[in-house]
């Protein structure tokens, strides 16, 4: 009696997972399910006219065609859409690649005053320029074509070392001409820059966009703190410093795109061809993750899992990624909002139709962190809107007029972490936002964003600090 009764148990488990095996074949997605499964809509027909394919073929051999070589690495890899990474390292697509970081490239940009730096150090400069002319004049090119991330569907994104370095040399030789012609070409580099942080469709396209943008900010930012910077670096200053659009803060296309690439590992087989270029493709992410101040796995942290098998055939139902669908799209639905706390996985799926077998055979363990991808694009609004307030700020005379002046501005003018006016500190004298942590920590750089020290006023009158006690929560 108690074999059979075994028996009977085995059997009814057997038939259950066999169930469940072949439900994936037999049910019918959702609705949602079959909306976050499409791919975006192309608007370039001709690839060979898309910058996008430059960025990917950038450090190829001087006498080949970037653009050419970026699509066709683009082209192995969309024969095994979401599986294969691109093959950097495949001839002599890697013949440009630096060996040393963008920092050790052009470390004029750090100084305190760059813009003199780069007009001082012309001579570093023009040795640079010619060690890296060929990344430069394609840095140049790229500039001017138009741009579509095609990076939908792929788990891999063009090297963004060499780039880095090719856009700090393109500025930085501009300023040590003249800073009306620095001026111009950082002007033309943000405008490109953001053009694509709206056209993004890949969490690592954005994320890169946004700290090209930081990157130039920053610089603006010093220059802007001298007693009396060139007209032209004011002109620029009040040309690319206005806040992030909505298409320039979406994260819909890089959500789903994580949604779409999972879907691909669904039915992955295993292949020694899926692992070419892969660690590249790490050394990449994590590179991009230290320049853009995030944690170095952040961009693994969002990444699905690759299903679980038994027999060779997944274990994920279509209920499951109904499950994660409706997850997926209320994330991207909460991303558009701001202040709007971004949804738990567990939270949105545990109200779904899966069965108590599928839970116990299944359960779904993955739990990805989004928020610091928000909170980075929220960080770089906030840089843009501290450096047009720097700009308005230079009329006011006195600094007890600072805090008031700031309160007028306007809300295009206002820290997207707290929604509220920006602070001011006297005792810093800096403008700054509460930064992730929504803490007033006094204008402190390490929690709050900050700008350089703005000039002394002609007519100083001092005034009390009126920045609040670190840690108090502003709003």
């Amino acid at each position: 009696m108690r074999n059979m009764l075994i028996t009977i148990c085995l059997l009814a488990v057997f038939l259950e997972v066999s169930g469940l095996i072949f439900s994936v074949k037999r049910e019918g997605p959702s609705e949602v399910f079959r909306r976050l499964a499409q791919m975006p809509d192309v608007r370039l027909e001709s690839p060979l006219q898309n910058g996008y394919f430059l960025l990917v073929g950038f450090t190829a051999d001087t006498a080949m065609d970037p653009v050419q070589v970026g699509y066709e690495i683009w082209l192995e890899a969309e024969a095994h859409r979401g599986l294969r990474h691109f093959d950097l390292e495949k001839g002599a697509r890697s013949a440009l690649h630096i060996t040393i970081g963008p920092d050790d490239v052009v470390p004029e940009w750090f100084a305190a005053d760059p813009v003199r730096s780069f007009q001082e150090q012309g001579v570093t400069m023009r040795t640079s320029m010619t060690r890296y002319a060929v990344l430069v004049d394609r840095y140049r090119q790229w500039l001017s074509m138009p741009f579509e991330d095609w990076g939908f569907g792929h788990p891999a994104s063009p090297r963004f070392t060499e780039i880095m370095a090719a856009h700090r040399l393109f500025i930085g030789e501009g300023f040590a001409h003249s800073a009306a012609k620095g001026s111009s070409r950082l002007q033309q580099d943000t405008i490109a820059w953001r053009r694509v942080l709206a056209d993004a469709k890949t969490i690592p396209m954005k994320i890169m966009a946004a700290t090209m943008v930081d990157d130039n900010v920053s610089l603006l930012s010093k220059a802007l703190a001298k007693p009396d910077p060139d007209s032209a670096v004011l002109a620029t200053a009040k040309q690319i410093s206005h806040a992030l659009t909505r298409e320039e803060g979406a994260m819909r296309w890089p959500i789903q795109n994580e949604f779409v690439l999972g879907l691909a590992r669904r039915d992955e087989l295993l292949s020694v061809e899926n692992f070419i270029g892969a660690d590249d493709a790490d050394h990449n992410r994590r590179w991009l993750a230290q320049a853009a101040g995030l944690h170095a796995d952040a961009f693994t942290r969002v990444q699905h899992p690759a299903s679980k098998t038994l027999f060779g055939m997944t274990l994920e139902t279509q209920r499951t990624w109904d499950a994660y669908a409706t997850y997926y799209d209320a994330l991207i639905t909460s991303s558009a909002v701001l202040h709007s706390p971004l949804p738990r996985l567990h939270d949105v799926t545990k109200g779904s139709n899966r069965t108590l077998f599928e839970h116990l055979l299944n359960p779904i363990e993955f739990d990805p962190s989004w928020e610091s991808f928000t909170q980075r694009l929220l960080a770089t609004d906030a840089k843009l809107r501290l450096t047009a307030l720097q700009v308005l700020m230079r009329s006011v005379r006195g600094t007890e007029k600072i805090a008031e002046r700031i309160s007028q501005a306007g809300p295009e003018y206002f820290d997207p972490f707290s929604g509220l006016p920006m602070l001011w500190s006297p005792s810093h004298r800096r403008l700054y936002s509460v930064g992730k942590d929504g803490l007033d920590d006094g204008g402190d750089s390490t929690f709050d964003i900050v700008t350089p020290a703005l000039p002394e006023p002609t007519q100083a009158s001092g005034g009390p600090d009126r920045s609040r006690p670190r840690g108090v929560r502003h709003g």
